[in-house]
């Protein structure tokens, strides 16, 4: 089913509000580091909880995000979602090899390495797509490490943004 259409004179209900006006989004407050670690964690603020199940959304992300010199550590993202669930995104960051990565498609389950360029120097990377969530519930969580074991710690700094406007009451095609 499509997007609700409301007619003059009708009063919107807190759901109607709730579901189609309000995105629900996850903002990273505090910045988060690793160290010596190539194994992808969740991280601790940029996850969206209790997905409504049959619904689509547009994603959209942003993340600001630090590391060694380009290539020495490097960031390394994934996006863990309920069984069922169908992540398809773009982005424009730079890419490990040090070139930009614009438009190429990815799924939730796909590991992207971003470029860091040393320790103090802020990058920042946008994604946006479609999250379809199927018959299960869960939460959409961003993933990450560093590509490269370093002892200059990986952070994803504060002010990096997860946001999901429901779009769509019933999933979308699911591949």
């Amino acid at each position: 089913m499509a997007v609700p259409t409301w007619i003059s004179g009708q009063v919107l209900t807190a759901d109607d509000v709730n579901n189609w006006f309000i995105p629900m989004i996850a903002v990273k407050d505090a910045d988060e580091s690793v160290t010596s670690s190539t194994t992808v964690q969740n991280d601790d603020e940029l996850v969206i909880t209790n997905l409504p199940i049959n619904t689509t959304f547009l994603f959209q992300c942003f993340l600001l995000y630090q590391g060694g010199t380009g290539g020495s550590s490097d960031l390394k993202i994934t996006w863990a979602v309920p069984t069922g669930t169908f992540l398809r995104y773009a982005g424009a960051y730079e890419g490990g090899s040090g070139s930009a990565n614009v438009g190429s498609a990815f799924a939730a389950s796909d590991v992207l390495s971003l470029r860091t360029q040393g320790s103090g120097v802020k990058c920042g990377a946008t994604f946006s797509g479609t999250l379809s969530v199927g018959s299960t519930t869960g939460s959409v969580q961003l993933e990450w490490a560093q590509v490269t074991s370093s002892g200059t710690s990986t952070t994803v700094n504060k002010q990096s943004v997860i946001m999901l406007q429901r779009i769509w009451d019933a999933a979308l095609v699911s591949s």
